[in-house]
């Protein structure tokens, strides 16, 4: 029954699977907590804490802004309970295509980020030495071959 609530808004999370023929589209930072570099799909939250702003519009942003890539198509692809066991926070999962390449617009702390395309391989590799280890950006992979079969399957 729980899943079926929508998301409180309040601590949403947006992540955006950019995805071009069969390449997708990572970025990659330092995450403290963990205390490494890992790659991931894009993803945040608005900065200010605003909850009302339509979902779409923050996936484009933070498309925009991490990696400079613009969408002409926007797909939702469903949701997530990022941890639920312990949190609240959920997660809007986005398919962005027909991606057009611009210039990063990165908040301060997101100076060190690094971005790139993968190939099916190199995707199934980047998990295979664990440098894929965020679970929203796996969980959003499952999303996609959901909606369709996803590349290199």
């Amino acid at each position: 029954m729980l899943a079926h609530q929508p998301l409180d808004l309040l601590g949403v999370h947006h992540l955006v699977v950019p995805r071009q023929g069969d390449r997708l589209h990572l970025v990659q930072q330092y995450r403290y907590p963990a205390g490494g570099r890992f790659w991931e799909f894009p993803q945040g939250s608005w900065p200010d804490g605003r909850s009302t702003a339509d979902p779409a519009e923050l996936a484009r942003a933070e498309l925009r802004e991490e990696t400079g890539l613009r969408a002409g198509r926007m797909t939702v692809l469903g949701r997530l309970h990022v941890a639920y066991g312990y949190a609240s926070q959920g997660c809007h999962v986005f398919l962005a295509e027909d991606l057009e390449a611009g210039e990063p617009e990165r908040e301060p702390t997101e100076s060190d980020m690094r971005q790139r395309w993968v190939d099916p391989d190199e995707w199934w590799a980047l998990i295979r030495t664990g440098e894929i280890t965020d679970a929203a950006s796996l969980a959003a992979f499952a999303l996609l071959s959901r909606r369709a079969p996803p590349p290199g399957t």
